[in-house]
């Protein structure tokens, strides 16, 4: 009976969607960010860039998502700062499989001691584990690629800028509450720090399973479980859920748009289009926006490959490999009996 009761639960709240007074705005700024590079790059001939600046964008408005503005200058740019240095140590990780894994364990390890920070910290933490996990995968990255991601990042605080003039590199840094957070850091209960220990192992387990396993992104087992993993089982469930759920709606969704969808040009489109629905459904239902996200990220990676098969190949990757971080996200949680912690609310 208590089994069926806290299924009953997680279905209802995995489904339920959080009323938005005006999630247009949202919209406005990452949708027309990501437009107005997109045809920049295509305007030259570079799609490839379209791709790298697109996913710029998506990064900084994961950054600036969940502050009021006038803290949203200091927390994007001190968050940038904190993904940059992550990537360059990604980097050069990258030829290591050894210092791959301890830089995903030692990063997920800062990401679960957060918990009891904020969610800005969280945050930053979170993407700039991300980026260490993306930039060991990537191949040589040169001086147009850095170009179309500074284009990316420009455009998205030029757009943003224009839209709210409360934000933006125009007003003196007010870093109170990014400063108050950060000092939550070193108050850690030990629930906390056993909740951290498991979060980091399981994170560099992940890795190291997709490696071990041959998997073409073993990194997006590690994204699954520092996305899910929640200090409460029925958070940390529900989230898992939805993520798996999401990820396997955007399957046939995407099968379908790709179908459509050889040339550039009509993958630039689709790209634009998941970019303005994204926020509405991140605003909204967790479930909608990994639905959303899925699409978003497969259809810009393969806007960069210029190539809707590596699209296709990328897609069934993303489902098998998010279907076994959600396992071993599980087991972390189960792990660390985080019901008894109490829930926190934490961004997506």
């Amino acid at each position: 009976m208590r089994l069926m009761q806290t299924v009953r639960r997680t279905l209802r709240d995995a489904f339920a969607l959080t009323p938005t007074p005006n999630p247009l705005r949202r919209t406005w700024d990452f949708g027309v960010s990501v437009a107005i590079s997109t045809a920049m790059c295509f305007a030259v001939g570079q799609q490839t860039g379209a791709s790298l600046a697109a996913l710029t964008i998506l990064f900084i408005y994961f950054l600036d998502f969940g502050g009021p503005p006038r803290h949203r200058a200091p927390t994007i740019f001190i968050g940038l700062l904190l993904v940059i240095g992550c990537g360059i140590l990604g980097h050069l990780a990258a030829p290591f499989n050894a210092a791959q894994v301890g830089g995903v364990f030692v990063l997920s390890l800062l990401t679960g001691w957060t918990v009891n920070s904020g969610p800005r910290v969280l945050q930053i933490f979170r993407f700039g584990t991300v980026a260490f996990l993306v930039t060991t995968a990537l191949p040589e990255i040169g001086l147009p690629d850095i170009a179309f991601i500074v284009l990316g990042a420009a455009v998205s605080f030029l757009v943003s800028s224009a839209t709210d003039s409360q934000s933006g590199f125009s007003r003196r840094f007010q870093v109170g509450n990014l400063r108050r957070e950060t000092h939550k850091l070193f108050r850690s209960p030990r629930r906390h720090r056993r909740f951290a220990l498991t979060f980091g192992t399981v994170a560099a387990l992940g890795l190291v399973l997709g490696q071990e396993l041959g998997l073409s992104h073993p990194y997006w087992i590690t994204v699954t479980t520092i996305f899910t993993m929640q200090p409460e089982a029925h958070i940390a469930f529900t989230r898992l859920f939805q993520r798996v759920t999401g990820t396997l709606v955007a399957v046939p969704v995407t099968l379908l748009l790709l179908s459509v969808a050889h040339q550039p040009l009509a993958m630039a489109a689709c790209l634009v289009i998941a970019a303005f629905l994204f926020p509405v459904a991140f605003a909204r239902n967790y479930l909608l926006a990994s639905t959303v996200i899925v699409i978003f990220i497969i259809i810009a990676i393969g806007l960069g490959y210029a190539s809707h098969t590596v699209a296709l190949h990328l897609l069934w990757a993303r489902m098998d490999e998010t279907l076994a971080g959600a396992i071993l996200a599980a087991v972390g949680i189960l792990i660390t009996y985080a019901d008894r912690i109490r829930p926190h609310s934490l961004p997506p």
